[in-house]
């Protein structure tokens, strides 16, 4: 494993509250004064899990730079969830999963006991950046040159096939799931 991403997923594991993540010595062939850290390794193909990996050394000596202390006992922010965005494409590409695959591929994500454990989706409202065609999307398209200030013409009938039925799959997953619609302007076409 190479040493910058075994610094950086043991960096990872240190922030994310994982126990015994830094240590002192105790790595063959490293002298005792050397930092180590103890990396745990996800890989995307599942074969690992938070698999726990042999501890890293650092260098040779203590660091000479500013040290940073993660000190539990003080809190100064809370975090209201984790979580991401069912956009279009990735409503495509869970749809074109057999349904089977993609039940287990929702429960990964979103499943407090088995999964991740989602929590949080900020959903755009219509297209975002992220659309599965070519083309960019509204509640309320008009033909160019026309406007509908008074909204007669909108519909959510574009996300009614994928979109929706996942965000109510989602939220029955985690009962806990919070959903933030935000409006998300696409770039503009060029």
């Amino acid at each position: 494993m190479g040493a910058a991403l075994a610094t950086g997923l043991a960096l990872l594991a240190w922030f994310a509250g994982m126990p015994a993540s830094l240590a002192w010595g105790g790595v063959a062939g490293v002298p005792s004064s050397s930092p180590r850290v103890n990396v745990w390794v996800t890989t995307a193909d599942g074969q690992m899990k938070l698999s726990q990996q042999t501890p890293v050394a650092f260098s040779s000596g203590a660091p000479s730079y500013e040290t940073l202390v993660v000190d539990p006992s003080r809190t100064f922010q809370t975090m209201t969830g984790f979580g991401g965005s069912i956009t279009d494409s990735s409503a495509s590409v869970l749809y074109s999963l057999s349904p089977t695959v993609r039940d287990a591929a929702m429960h990964m994500l979103f499943d407090p006991r088995t999964g991740d454990g989602l929590d949080f989706l900020r959903q755009p409202i219509g297209a975002s950046d992220f659309v599965a065609g070519s083309q960019d999307y509204t509640y309320d398209d008009m033909p160019p040159g026309q406007t509908d200030y008074l909204q007669q013409h909108f519909s959510i009938a574009h996300d009614q096939a994928e979109i929706l039925p996942l965000l109510r799959e989602a939220e029955a997953i985690n009962p806990d799931l919070t959903i933030m619609a935000a409006p998300w302007s696409p770039a503009p076409s060029r």
